[in-house]
Order: C-alpha cells, then structure tokens, then sequence
C-alpha cells in the first residue's frame, strides 16, 4: 500500500508527497492510525485517477529560469525535532521535480531550517541546470502562423538562472549579506556554499509570501481550497 503512495509521489501526485513521507516514518512500527490514513491517501489517488500534470508548451524565452520554491516546517517532527523540507523546481510553466523529507540535521530556529532547505534544494536546481545545458539536447518551438498551420523550429537552451523563493527574510538577509552573524557561527563549511553562490551572481534568491508559496503543500496538511489554488501553477489536474 504504501509502496503505491511513494510510486504516486515521485512520478506524477506532487500533493501525495507529504502524507507519503510523514508515512514512511511508520513503516516499521505502523498502526490502525497510519492504514486509514494510506487509505484516505489511495481513495484521493483514484478519485483523480483521470487528471495529472499538465506539460504547457511556452515562448523559449519563459525557459529561460528555473525556479526554485523552498519551504520548512521548524521541528515538525515529533520525534527527533528536526524540520521537514519541501522544495518544487518550475522549468518555464513546467514542473520538473519536487520532494518532501526530513532535514538530516536539527535547526535550531527557524531560519536555520530555511537556509538548511534552500542549501539542499540548490543541488538538485544545479543538477537540473546542467542537464538543461547538455549540448546534445534540443527542443522544439511551435509557431502558430494561421489558425490551421503551424512551423515548428528546433533551438538549443543556451542560458538558464536559478531563482530561489524563499519566504523567510531572515534567510534572504544571511545569503545576501557578507557580515558575521553571531548565530551562524556554528555551521559547518556546506552551509556557505549557498552564499557563495548567490554572491557570485550564479543563484538569485527573493522573497515570496507564504501564501504564494507552492512548496506549502510539501510541508504541511493543507486544505483543499489552497491545493486548488496552487494547482494551476504547479501544472496539477485537480478537479
């Protein structure tokens, strides 16, 4: 049951993530709780069996970015404190990868917990921008030159920024700042190397509210309205 849950959540259900990472914890010592609990996540699943994420076709230019939406629930896990990460990456208006799971570390404030997010999430936007610039890879543009023809044209992605979206201002000022902070001075070297990025000019971070924050859902239990509102830019079929 659960393995159906995880094989949703990492292919083509970005909302399942969360209730299926919050399960995996169980999975040795799971009770009544935690099986109505998979049951409510499959009945969800087959009520939408017919919808899915949608791919849109864009202008090159919208390809130009790929953003990052970090999110962290500080010490959400009961057990060992340590805060739950969600991250989505947007390619265009096209989602590309998403993950909800624990943070291998305890922060110890909520910006820590962010910072620790951003640190990770950052080396999966890396990994999606090198692949992006493979000089082997093409893509197709569709141009619509009448209602009934359309040319397509072959380009090569030649520049692609990675834009964080953070809504932690404590975060944002850390990163974006050279100064020394006296509640920083005990994170280890990989904690900077997001600094050095975004310093650089090769990673930009700004700021997005809460409640524009489609990594929200990766995070926390939501409501099905705000599920609703934010499946129109994740590219979800959500009926």
């Amino acid at each position: 049951m659960l393995g159906s849950i995880q094989y949703l959540a990492n292919t083509c259900r970005p909302e399942v993530a969360f209730p299926s990472a919050k399960l995996s914890r169980y999975i040795n010592t799971p009770t009544m709780i935690h099986y109505h609990a998979a049951q409510q996540v499959l009945k969800y699943a087959y009520d939408i069996a017919f919808s899915g994420i949608h791919m849109f076709a864009n202008n090159p230019e919208t390809y130009d970015n790929i953003t990052i939406y970090t999110e962290a629930d500080f010490a959400a896990d009961q057990d060992g404190r340590k805060s739950t990460a969600g991250y989505v990456i947007i390619w265009g208006n096209t989602i590309l990868s998403w993950k909800s799971k624990r943070l291998y570390r305890v922060s110890q404030c909520t910006m820590e917990a962010e910072y620790q997010t951003a640190t990770e999430e950052l080396r999966q936007g890396k990994a999606a921008q090198l692949m992006l610039h493979d000089d082997n890879l093409e893509y197709v543009k569709c141009i619509l030159e009448s209602s009934n023809n359309c040319k397509l044209e072959i380009f090569k992605n030649q520049k692609t920024d990675i834009n964080i979206l953070c809504d932690n201002q404590a975060t944002i000022e850390i990163c974006t700042n050279q100064k020394y902070y006296e509640r920083t001075k005990h994170w280890s070297i990989d904690f900077y190397w997001l600094r050095e990025q975004i310093q650089n000019g090769l990673v930009y971070i700004q700021y997005k509210p809460s409640k524009e924050m489609l990594a929200y859902m990766l995070t926390k239990n939501i409501s099905h309205d705000i599920l609703k509102k934010h499946s129109v830019s994740l590219g979800i079929g959500i009926p």
